[in-house]
């Protein structure tokens, strides 16, 4: 309900205005007279505005009802008044009908909703997938509100619409297969059918709910467990134990397809990674040539990028390298395919001279097809659910089966003999930053070490040979020892492969803590033949001593290794013993066995036949050309098809495929040789053999990538045979992908009208992990500007990775890109929209540094751009890190300046944490309590406070309210009547002292008026805040007060309890029946 001062209420002042002293005696009289009101009452009001409060509540007037009014105006002879009296009667005749109106609606309406709801109450079978899928496709653009009102949270919105940020029907339908998952067995068809109708979704919008099953058949031959399901929606099919991780990955449209396609078929998938790291120099390829046994090679000239080959972990002697296992694949998974179609035609033509009767024996309707027994009882379940014309379903059972009868497991794997791909990563620090986000949470991982040094060792400084080979400056990783290198490339393992937080469910506990000790990590140590067996020993014993209680350590083998590359025939014996070790991993990690599809399989292997085919990559049109448009599930085009299974693929690293305008008709069959392609870029200096040295030596100082040097590297005739690619003519494409690994980013400097200056032939592209240059001072904080407090990024267990600094460069890039940075190997500098105005990024070892510097003279301008620089670079990480590093966190600090820190030198020892509560109250009292050294403090201009957030409360405790104008001193004057004969609300002190709560804000976004901006102000927001609520909510009132309510709950923190906001409502002036239901209890 609105909270403006009605028309009646206006027009009683009005009135009352213009009445001198023997009027309102005269009124008096007359109501006196007719006993209208008792003269004890009328005694009481002291003048006419009072006099007709009286006759409102004795229910002489009211609204809509003024004819004593009107009567009492002409008979003291203002008919001027009266005739005004008369129109507010008229308006408020007219505003109660369209309520009766509404009522009468809202009655049929709740009749309706009723049966709708009773027929839901006897449904009591969980809501199925599919019937979530077509409601996503019904709901419309207040689905986040729902969502909140579901017991979602923003952040989760935000995630959904993060994960599908083309497709809305996909951002509903991953929200309601979350609330699904959230309310397990209590996630029925009744549940939800009342939650949407106390949210208010219109019920047509979910009616089909109630309605019985289209796909339930009536078949009287059908199996009993069909008919006890008729009548009601059936649940899907229970989630087989080997579901890929990729899927739920993949979203809520990707289960979907995947359950459906299981229907069809399924085949076991035997397979893993062992991917090789470690410093450049300790052996790795020769490890990876010891594990397959061939010849070693002392002069093997350096791995450049990344290695890739595929075997089979035959057993503890010997691995059987499969070098054409994408032919051999193919052929397999082609064969399949072939004796399918051939069976379903040998069955079709039988199908023609049976008679029609036959066909409808009972036992020959269709199941799941699939390899594993132990599955057949649900599967078979889940097909009677959704039936296949008896003839078809006959036949693809017979031809599945028989491809899939043949033993082949020596050429796809299996339990035993898992299939594995080795993956040697050139150990040259230039690569950190672009290979490790290549790391999976599905492979083990070997990391060497150089026996010859121990973990205390400082990391030799690089000569300047050393430096041109490796191509790296060591002021950019910022490690000392040997032991630190060991904690970076493990650490580097966890943040990236930390698999996404899923919802725990009875007995998936043991399952999570499994998940999360992978993946396992085996440390080996090389050139055993160097050194004595007391070095060994003492090697073992000072790995695990400086791993202990470290989180790395969960996924650390508990054996280490100690291999002599170079022997052969014999080999070292630990080189069994390690094969052994890989191979017992492999077969107990969870994702080795995983049930793909057998549809899914089918386009893998026409995938792979174009490989086979010479080709590397091909368009989105030739996958869908592939497909079997036969085989594409109920509800998917045959694009969407297409497209969801290439992102599978994508997330199990078979292929790279991304869904954006940009590289949606490009899809790279092998990874290995996207790989090559990006690395006749970003590679050593060895390689750097096309182009000027100039231009490559401005790649190192400056970041910058030429367009005419990639011209010239990619122009190569040698490297486009190799490739087997007319590198040229996809640039784009490649450069694109390139990007959205954040790798590169192309610069498009821009005029001061903020059109772009550049031209197709001085295209540049910013490649900051090959910058080499060390930091110039001077040059970043030029003398004469002004140079900020800083503020810090510290990051959980003190580790701040190179690729998370680099990626962070570019998003600082994309978003100011007016003019380029001033970067440097681990610093940058950003100019802002306004030039006088720059920030300075800086990576320490585990934390980052941010400045602000500036040239305006004005001092309460001069680092005017520090919060919004502050709030960039948090979105800026939040999105990286949920892309590409899901396993590390991080918090904001200030430098403290108390009398105990100013003695401390080292920055990092003087963090004094920053929360939102604190900020707060630091600006209230003027200065901040030391997190160390308590009750110590430190004054808020010490430590830049206001450099970096605004002060939201300087106006309050400098107020000076302006003198009101005589329409707002009636309107003021009139907001106190109303609010002193209102009743205050009782809140419950168990409640009020509630957090309130998304839900409770939603639901108050829905009841109040057109006057919510003033209640933003009343709240303490600012014009600018609401102007920004209704420029992101242009057309949904609702949404702009939710997202202002929301404001308002996040800068009182702790603070915004039900009772402050029950207590803010009323001192406003809002009617007690739009927060009532606050005040209940949940």
């Amino acid at each position: 309900m609105s909270s403006q001062i009605s028309a009646r209420f206006l027009l009683y002042h009005k009135i009352s205005q213009y009445l001198v002293v023997s009027d309102v005696r005269s009124l008096r009289a007359m109501l006196a007279t007719d006993n209208k009101l008792e003269r004890a009452r009328l005694g009481k009001a002291a003048g006419a505005h009072e006099i007709f409060i009286k006759l409102e509540e004795a229910g002489e007037i009211g609204r809509g009802n003024l004819g004593l009014l009107i009567k009492l105006l002409t008979t003291l002879g203002h008919r001027r008044l009266a005739e005004e009296a008369r129109k507010v009667e008229e308006e408020e005749k007219k505003d109660l009908q369209s309520e009766n109106k509404r009522k009468k609606d809202d009655v049929v309406d709740s009749l309706r909703r009723l049966k709708v709801r009773r027929e839901a109450d006897k449904t009591s079978s969980r809501v199925t997938e599919q019937q979530l899928y077509k409601l996503a496709g019904n709901l419309g653009r207040e689905w986040e509100m729902l969502a909140i009102y579901l017991g979602m949270t923003t952040a989760d919105v935000f995630k959904y619409k993060a994960d599908n940020p083309r497709n809305p029907r996909s951002q509903i339908f991953s929200m309601l297969m979350d609330w699904r998952a959230r309310k397990g067995s209590g996630a029925t068809v009744g549940a939800l059918v009342r939650n949407l109708e106390e949210a208010g979704v219109d019920f047509d919008t979910f009616e089909f709910l109630t309605q019985k099953n289209d796909t339930e058949s009536d078949d009287s031959d059908t199996e009993k467990s069909d008919v006890e399901d008729l009548g009601r929606p059936i649940d899907p099919p229970i989630r087989p134990a080997s579901e890929p991780i990729e899927v739920e990955l993949g979203g809520a449209e990707m289960k979907a397809l995947y359950d459906q396609a299981c229907e069809q078929g399924t085949h076991l998938v035997f397979n893993t990674l062992l991917m090789l790291v470690g410093k450049h120099g300790n052996g790795k390829s020769s490890l990876h040539d010891s594990l397959l046994q061939l010849e070693f090679n002392e002069h093997k000239p350096s791995t450049d990028g990344i290695m890739i080959t595929p075997c089979l972990m035959t057993g503890k002697e010997k691995w059987t390298i499969t070098k054409e296992i994408g032919d051999k694949n193919a052929d397999f998974l082609h064969a399949l395919r072939t004796e399918m179609i051939k069976k379903r035609k040998e069955m079709e033509e039988i199908d023609q001279v049976v008679p029609e009767e036959e066909t409808e024996q009972p036992g020959l309707g269709p199941h799941p097809l699939q390899t594993d027994p132990s599955t057949k009882g649900h599967m078979e379940e889940a097909a009677s659910s959704q039936r296949r014309p008896v003839e078809d379903s006959r036949s693809f059972k017979l031809a599945t089966s028989t491809g899939i009868s043949r033993d082949l497991s020596h050429i796809v794997g299996s339990k035993e003999r898992p299939a594995i791909s080795i993956w040697d990563f050139a150990g040259h620090g230039i690569y950190y930053s672009n290979h490790h986000v290549l790391y999976t949470h599905y492979a083990i991982y070997i990391l060497t070490l150089n026996l010859k040094n121990p973990l205390s060792a400082d990391l030799k400084p690089q000569s300047a040979e050393e430096e041109d080979q490796s191509g790296i400056c060591a002021e950019a990783l910022q490690l000392k020892t040997e032991g630190d290198l060991v904690d970076y490339h493990l650490e580097s393992i966890r943040v990236h492969t930390r698999p996404k937080k899923r919802d725990l469910k009875d007995g998936d506990q043991a399952e999570d803590d499994k998940r999360d000790r992978e993946p396992t990590v085996i440390v080996v140590g090389t050139h055993k033949d160097q050194v004595m067996t007391k070095t060994i020993t003492t090697f073992h014993a000072d790995i695990k001593a400086h791993l202990k209680g470290k989180a790395i350590n969960k996924h650390v083998y508990d054996r280490c290794f100690a291999i002599d590359n170079t022997k052969r025939d014999p080999e070292d014996p630990e080189l069994s013993e390690l094969r052994d070790a890989i191979l017992n991993i492999a077969q107990e990690q969870n994702h080795v066995g995983r049930r793909i599809p057998i549809s899914w399989l089918e386009l893998k292997s026409e995938l792979i036949e174009m490989t086979k085919q010479g080709r590397s990559y091909c368009s989105l049109q030739d996958v869908i050309d592939a497909t079997d448009h036969s085989r594409v599930p109920e509800g998917f085009t045959p694009e969407e098809n297409a497209v969801i299974i290439l992102r599978f693929f994508h997330l199990c690293g078979d292929i790279l495929y991304f869904d954006t305008p940009e590289l949606r008709n490009f899809v790279v069959l092998d990874p290995q040789w996207f790989v090559d392609v990006q690395k006749t870029i970003i590679t050593i200096p060895e390689y750097r053999r096309d182009g000027k040295p100039t231009q490559w030596e401005r790649l190192e100082d400056e970041g910058v990538l030429e367009g005419t040097l990639v011209d010239a590297v990619w122009g190569n005739k040698k490297k486009q045979e190799d490739l087997k690619c007319d590198l040229i003519a996809y640039k784009d494409e490649l450069l694109k992908m390139m990007e959205q690994f954040d790798l590169v980013l192309q610069c498009s400097p821009e005029s001061e009208d903020g059109t772009s200056t550049a031209t197709s032939a001085d295209t540049t592209y910013f490649v900051p992990s090959l910058l080499t240059a060390a930091t110039e001072e001077a040059k970043l904080f030029p003398k004469g500007t002004n140079r900020s407090k800083p503020i810090f990024v510290d990051f959980n267990d003190k580790f701040f990775p190179i690729g998370l600094y680099h990626r962070l460069v570019i998003a600082c890039m994309r978003r100011y890109k007016r003019k380029p940075p001033l970067a440097y190997a681990n610093c940058a500098r950003f100019v802002t929209n306004n030039r006088r105005q720059t920030f300075v990024i800086t990576k320490e070892r585990h934390y980052l540094k941010v400045e602000l510097s500036s040239s305006v003279k004005e001092e309460s301008a001069c680092f005017s751009h520090g919060p919004a620089v502050r709030e960039c670079l948090d979105e800026d990480l939040k999105r990286i890190i949920g892309d590409w590093i899901p396993g590390i966190g991080y918090k904001w600090y200030f430098g403290c300046f108390c009398a105990e820190h100013k003695e401390m030198e080292r920055e990092e020892n003087r963090f004094i944490p920053i929360t939102t509560e604190d900020v707060e109250e630091w600006f209230q009292e003027g200065e901040a309590v030391c997190d160390q050294f308590e009750p110590a403090t430190t004054t808020i201009k010490d430590i830049g406070l206001a450099h970096w957030y605004q002060d939201e409360y300087a106006e309050q405790r400098n107020i000076v309210l302006p003198q009101a104008s005589s329409d707002d001193a009636v309107a003021q004057e009139m907001a106190k009547m109303q609010l002193s004969n209102r009743q205050h609300m009782a809140v419950p002190p168990e409640v009020d002292s509630e957090p309130v709560t998304e839900k409770q804000l939603n639901m108050l976004a829905g009841k109040l008026g057109k006057d919510w901006e003033n209640l933003a102000i009343h709240l303490d927001l600012t014009t600018a805040d609401v102007d920004r609520y209704k420029a992101d909510n242009p057309y949904n009132t609702r949404s702009q007060i939710f997202s202002m309510l929301m404001g308002w709950r996040a800068r009182k923190g702790s603070g915004a309890t039900v009772g402050a906001l029950v207590r803010n409502l009323e001192e406003f002036g809002v009617a007690l029946d739009t927060f009532e239901f606050l005040t209940q209890k949940s």
